[in-house]
């Protein structure tokens, strides 16, 4: 299973919700479970790199992508 969480609507990310972030990727890896992330602005990925989220959990610039990528390593 996996969830995408589309970020298009988000203008900056504060401590709280980068540590959710955190938080969620480890409770759903325990579960065998995955979620991305997709359409952060430029400024918001820039946050996502310099907390390395985007080092635990996959960023795709839309929805189709995220689909895709998923559906071909699930294969």
């Amino acid at each position: 299973h996996h969830i995408i969480l589309d970020l298009s609507s988000v203008t900056s990310i504060g401590s709280f919700a980068l540590d959710q972030l955190f938080r969620w990727h480890n409770q759903m890896k325990s579960h065998d479970l995955h979620f991305s992330l997709v359409n952060p602005s430029p400024s918001l990925r820039e946050s996502l790199n310099q907390a390395h989220i985007s080092d635990l959990v996959p960023i795709f610039g839309s929805q189709k992508e995220a689909i895709k990528h998923h559906e071909v390593s699930s294969s």
